[in-house]
This record gives structure tokens, C-alpha cells and sequence, in this order.
């Protein structure tokens, strides 16, 4: 029988992280057109803060965290707050979509 034991985190060094030469994904805003944009929370939950400003249709931003349907972003270009929670989707339809890197 073999036992089952927690096996420690080792942190690589930097040279041998994989994900150090990744860029995190980015995504482009693609609702709220015709309500100048999509709705930015201050938090992941749903009932926290709406922030005045709304995320342009068409901004680009960078995912720092996914949880779910909700997306932590760094704004890249456009216009809006430079950084809050938005959901990638209502209903059935996109709010935001991958932006694939260049190659």
C-alpha cells in the first residue's frame, strides 16, 4: 500500500521556470456596446463596489487572475479603470475574448 504524503512546493529557480517566459493572456473587450462599455467591480464578488468608470468596448487588457466567469485584469490599451474585476460573460454571450500572442 503505498501512503499518501505531501510533497513540497520547491520553488525552480528562475531559469528553469517555464512560466517566466510566458506572458499571461490577454483579452479584448468585446460587450457593453452602446452602453459605452462593460461594468468593473473592485472585487471578484459580484454585490462588491461598481466603479464609476466602465471598460471601453475594444480595450485590451491582461488576465491576472480567472476565477470562473470572472476575470482580475491590468488594462493594456483603451479606455477605463487601469485595473478591477469584470465578468467574461452574461448569459450566453462574450464580454471579453482571448486575444491570441502573435507568433
Amino acid at each position: 500500500e503505498l501512503e499518501e504524503r505531501a510533497v513540497p512546493l520547491v520553488p525552480r529557480p528562475p531559469s528553469q521556470d517555464p512560466m517566466l517566459h510566458v506572458r499571461p493572456p490577454r483579452w479584448k473587450v468585446v460587450g457593453g456596446v452602446g452602453k459605452g462599455g462593460i461594468i468593473v467591480r473592485e472585487k471578484r464578488d459580484l454585490q462588491s463596489l461598481q466603479l464609476d468608470e466602465r471598460l471601453s468596448t475594444g480595450a485590451l487588457v491582461e488576465q491576472t487572475e480567472l476565477i470562473g466567469d470572472r476575470l482580475h485584469f491590468a488594462k493594456v490599451s483603451g479606455s477605463g479603470p487601469e485595473t478591477g474585476w469584470v465578468s467574461i460573460r452574461m448569459a450566453s454571450k462574450d464580454l471579453l475574448v482571448v486575444v491570441k500572442p502573435p507568433r
